[in-house]
């Protein structure tokens, strides 16, 4: 069970911070017991999610892990597939599996082929634009608060850290 104030990775709304528990009656005469989380990068106020619900949630990464990640980024390959259907459905896996190492392929996987297609006068797919930026809002949401930096600092961070570790060798 979620404590209050924890930061967790709710499945839509991304990370949000668990502000209390409590019974409500939004069935009409069935309590139940509900999180109430602010999401931190949503315009949305609340949301109630119930404790024995089946929504996707989990606590975000701790600092190690966070920065764990961030070192293995230039290991990650990125993947593509050459037919759109199997692309997407991979992208809405990668987003529904929950794990940041996923969003990491589809983040290094798009940012390659919309820099190609930039580079052969083309304009990124919608398809691909789209999944890119779900991936990276899901990716540095999460790494903001686990490594404590102002989101809008996160992505030169990670390019930062990048070119550090390529420097090493």
């Amino acid at each position: 069970m979620f404590q209050q104030d924890d930061y967790v990775m709710h499945e839509s709304a991304g990370v949000c911070r668990v502000a209390g528990v409590e019974e409500r009656d939004f069935m009409q005469g069935e309590k139940r017991r509900y999180y109430i989380l602010k999401p931190l990068h949503s315009p949305c106020d609340s949301i109630f999610v119930p404790v024995d619900g089946n929504i996707k949630m989990r606590n975000i990464l701790t600092k190690e892990q966070a920065n764990e990640l961030v070192e293995k980024i230039p290991e990650i390959k990125a993947e593509w597939l050459d037919d759109d259907s199997a692309r997407e459905q991979s992208y809405k896996d990668a987003l529904a599996s929950f794990d940041c190492y996923e969003w990491v392929k589809v983040v290094k996987s798009l940012y390659l082929r919309i820099s190609e297609r930039k580079q052969d006068g083309r304009k990124p797919l919608l398809m691909d634009e789209k999944y890119m930026a779900m991936a990276e809002d899901y990716l540095h949401g999460e790494l903001s608060v686990a490594l404590d930096i102002p989101l809008d600092k996160i992505r030169p961070y990670i390019a930062r850290r990048i070119r550090e570790a390529d420097m090493d060798w």
